[in-house]
């Protein structure tokens, strides 16, 4: 039953460009949330607060996304792909400071 729920995309599938946008938010969220806080609880309660922010600006809620991760999640060179073009932007991002 797990492996035909793989095969199939979820009814509302987020289109890669859109994951790698929300992917990089929300490790900048991350790297935000640990930069100001000491206490890895209140760092914890930031992101999930940012990170519900970044859900409202780009329209879904966290199971579309969730849903989208893991099924992009379940194909490696899909998500290895992705995740490329996640750390190519953060990188310009970091050569912009």
């Amino acid at each position: 039953m797990l492996s035909s729920a793989q095969r199939k995309p979820p009814a509302e599938l987020l289109a890669q460009d859109k994951m790698v946008s929300i992917l990089v938010d929300l490790e900048l969220a991350k790297a935000m949330a640990r930069y100001y806080t000491g206490d890895e609880d209140t760092a914890r309660w930031l992101f999930k607060k940012n990170a519900l922010l970044i859900y409202q600006t780009y329209d879904i809620d966290l199971d579309t996304f969730q849903k989208s991760y893991q099924y992009y999640l379940a194909r490696f060179e899909t998500m290895k792909s992705i995740y490329e073009v996640v750390i190519k932007r953060l990188e310009e991002l970091e050569d912009q400071i």
